[in-house]
C-alpha cells in the first residue's frame, strides 16, 4: 500500500520511462516520474467515458503533505 509522501516522493528515481506511482488512499492522485527525473503531481478521472489526466504541478512548487 503506498501513500505518497514526501519520503516516496523523494526516492523515486528516474527509469527508461515515465512512470506513475499511484496513492492508494487518495483514488486517482498520483505522482509522475519522467525519464529525466522530474516529478509531478497528477490526477486521473473518467469523463463522458475517457479517462483523463491532469497535471497538477512540479514537485517543489507543491508537496504532497
Amino acid at each position: 500500500m503506498v501513500k505518497i509522501t514526501k519520503r516516496i516522493v523523494e526516492a523515486a528515481e528516474a527509469k527508461e520511462k515515465d512512470y506513475v506511482i499511484w496513492d492508494d488512499e487518495l483514488t486517482g492522485f498520483g505522482l509522475r516520474v519522467f525519464n529525466s527525473g522530474k516529478r509531478s503531481y497528477v490526477i486521473q478521472y473518467r469523463t463522458r467515458g475517457r479517462s483523463r489526466r491532469y497535471t497538477i504541478g512540479l514537485h517543489g512548487a507543491w508537496a504532497p503533505e
